[in-house]
Formats: C-alpha cells, structure tokens, sequence
C-alpha cells in the first residue's frame, strides 16, 4: 500500500500474484495484470487471438477506456478497478442479451461484500450508491460455431480525483466508505463473483439472477425517460426488466420493451 502524498488516502497496488491467492479454489483462471494498456477488453482480445488462453486481465490504468456507444470512461492509474472477464458460453449469443445484466449483480454483490454498502442497478449497465455511478459494465459478445463468446469488462471508481463519466453523478469506493481500498482483494471478489454468476447464466439464463436484480432495481416504479436504440423517446413507469434483459415499461397501460438503450429518471411534479 502506498500513501498518496496530496491526500493521504492508501493506495493499493495491483499485484497479480497476490490476486492469484486471494482466488484460493477458484478454478483456474488465466490472469493477467498489466501496468497500463489501451482498454482491458481490447487486449484480453488481442491476447485471445494470438493464441493466449487468458481469462481474465486487470490494469492499473487505460489510456482508451470505453464507456456506452464509445464514450470515453477516464480511468487514471490508481483510481479505478478496470478488468475484463472472457467467457465461452453453450447457448446462441442471441441468448446472451441479458448477460450484461448478470455480470451487473456479480459487481454489485462484489462491492457489497467488500465495502459493506447497498449498490443500485440501473439499467442497462450502472451500478450506482445513493444514485451515484459507482461502476459500469458492458458486454462485447460473439457467435462462434453455435455457441458463443464473450468478454465482459468492467470500471469501478475507487479514488478518482475527476470525474470518470463528466455527464452525470458519480462517486467512488473511498470517498463512500472514508477508508482505503484494497484493489487486490475487491478483484479476486470480483472474479469468483462473476466466475459464479456466469456459470449459472451458462446453465439457466437470467431466469435465476433476475431476483437479484430486482431488489437493486433503482428506477423501478418510478417516471423515467427511456431512448430506444431506435432514438424514440419513450415516457411511463419502469416496470423492472424481462428474462432476455429488456427493460419494462408501462407507457399508459401499455407494456413496452427496450432491448437497449438510456434510461432517465424523471422528477416528480
């Protein structure tokens, strides 16, 4: 751990031999852990497809971090967790729609047990506390031979001293809980989360997950604005999310489904 001579915080070093430890049973895995690389998804793939059986890699810091629809995601050494996860699944990648999803509870119940803190979904891909995007994933998923594969990549705020997404709320790990973070440990609970999570996702779906959503399901039953991949607007009451991962709501009595896009929520008259 090392002190930050500006603030005083700790801050962890990321350190691959002692994230392999702190895995202890989990099945192995191929970890890699990098100072700096460009996105921890882009180089996991292009690790893949030179032939390099790595499961999973974690930086300390990316130079081109990637957020929804190519938005930047500022991601500093030391301030973040960035980490990127692949997985092969035996079912079609149409079937993957609400993976996203499933990784989303892996990183909320992950923050959960480190931090002690109640974390929010809000679909599609932010966890958020107190309202607040603490974190994001997103999924970059393939068919392959009938099945299919995925790399899920992850960014969670620890001690950030600007904002990673400059567009909306946010907060970070240190700030939430007025302690130092262990980045070493908050990664080996993220992997064994997700390594759990996507395992049942492989074998059942969302079906088993979705009650895990559910209970952190922030804009559920409230006004919210939602824009469709399609750009329509769409106004009404979120109804909580499908087994394939669309967002419900009731536009008026009337059930609507979104299979991706932004959600808003709307204040109150």
């Amino acid at each position: 751990m090392t002190a930050d001579p500006d603030s005083g915080a700790t801050i962890s070093a990321l350190d691959q031999t002692r994230i392999r430890r702190l895995l202890d049973r989990q099945p192995a895995l191929v970890l890699h852990v990098e100072q700096e690389v460009d996105s921890t998804s882009d180089y996991l793939a292009r690790l893949r497809k030179a032939g390099q059986a790595v499961d999973v890699v974690v930086a300390d810091a990316q130079s081109a971090g990637r957020g929804r629809r190519g938005r930047r995601w500022i991601s500093p050494s030391g301030a973040g967790l960035y980490l990127s996860y692949f997985r092969s699944f035996d079912r079609p990648v149409r079937q993957l729609t609400a993976l996203g999803l499933a990784a989303g509870v892996a990183a909320a119940e992950a923050i959960e047990e480190y931090c002690n803190t109640p974390i929010g979904l809000k679909w599609p891909n932010d966890l958020q506390i107190n309202g607040r995007k603490v974190a994001g994933c997103l999924v970059d998923s393939e068919s392959v031979a009938g099945a299919s594969t995925a790399i899920i990549r992850l960014g969670i705020n620890v001690d950030f001293r600007e904002p990673p997404v400059p567009d909306q709320p946010w907060t970070d790990l240190v700030a939430v809980t007025g302690r130092a973070v262990d980045r070493n440990r908050l990664a080996a609970i993220l992997i064994r989360r997700l390594a759990t999570h996507l395992d049942e996702f492989n074998k059942s779906g969302f079906a088993n997950l979705k009650e895990q959503w559910a209970h952190r399901d922030v804009p559920h039953g409230q006004n919210i604005q939602a824009i469709g991949q399609d750009h329509k607007v769409i106004h009404g009451r979120a109804a909580g999310v499908d087994e394939s991962g669309q967002l419900l709501v009731d536009d008026q009595g009337r059930l609507r489904r979104l299979h991706g896009g932004e959600v808003a929520l709307q204040k109150q008259p």
